[in-house]
């Protein structure tokens, strides 16, 4: 059990691809095409999008309460997971894969609602220095 994102980033791909393309020919209008501002146009598409957990369960189903990016897109909102795996979907599209990690990890908070299963996305060779992790030996 559980989700594989990277599976799902690649399945939806078609869907984010028309997105990739706008982002792109917006960066190259504005003369502004780069590696970093193709992540960070990205970064700013996926975080317009409100912050909401679906909830798609249903008596002897479980979906994870994840939405997939044409499902997110539509619903106006998604959580952590949604909005990471939407992320990675459309920079497939415009960096290479092998830069994109999607990291899946629980978190303890003091806050109930602060805890648990949370996702996120990291890229990497940003060219961002005192502001990265190492990880499997890349920044």
């Amino acid at each position: 059990f559980g989700v594989n994102y990277r599976e799902l980033a690649y399945r939806y791909s078609s869907f984010t691809q028309p997105i990739a393309h706008k982002i792109y020919s917006d960066l190259c209008v504005l003369g502004k095409d780069s590696y970093i501002n193709r992540v960070q146009a990205t970064l700013n598409f996926v975080q317009f999008i409100p912050y909401g957990r679906p909830d798609y369960d249903a008596p002897g189903w479980y979906y994870h309460e994840l939405a997939v990016p044409p499902e997110c897109f539509i619903m106006g909102y998604g959580d952590c997971d949604t909005k990471s795996l939407f992320f990675a979907s459309i920079l497939l599209h415009l960096i290479p894969p092998e830069n994109i990690v999607l990291v899946n990890c629980e978190v303890e908070s003091s806050a109930t609602s602060g805890s648990g299963n949370h996702t996120m996305a990291a890229v990497s060779n940003l060219g961002l220095y005192n502001e990265n992790i190492i990880f499997e030996n890349t920044f």
